[in-house]
């Protein structure tokens, strides 16, 4: 993807870096000219990372609990999102079981999964 407009911009436009936090914690730095970000932010297409990636605590009975990244409305429908969301962090909770064979995924309230966690520690 190209961070400038145009080759005048691109060779001698006054360059900024970007900090863009990811849904795992890290941060990733993009180089950007100042006259293309400008002109993103008028066009309203700076896109929020949280709103499009969420960060998954997974509690799975083969693999214990891994930390997840899922794509909203690709990996989970938003209005689910919006429901489980942690109101803190934004981060959403989930547990993966099966139930007679069938492997299932649940997300829950973060109150339900620490309980869930606790009790998966203790075994």
């Amino acid at each position: 993807m190209t961070f400038s407009v145009g080759l005048w911009d691109t060779l001698f436009g006054k360059r900024i870096t970007l900090e863009i936090p990811t849904c795992c914690g890290e941060v990733v730095r993009r180089s950007v000219t100042e006259r293309w970000y400008e002109l993103m932010r008028n066009r309203e297409t700076v896109a929020v990372t949280e709103e499009r990636v969420v960060k998954v605590h997974m509690l799975n009975a083969a693999k214990g609990y891994t930390i997840l990244c899922w794509m909203v409305d690709e990996d989970i429908q938003k209005n689910i999102v919006n429901r489980y969301k942690d109101r803190v962090t934004g981060d959403l909770y989930a547990i993966h079981y099966f139930e007679d064979g069938v492997p299932k995924t649940e997300v829950l309230q973060k109150e339900r999964w620490d309980i869930a966690y606790n009790k998966f520690q203790s075994l």
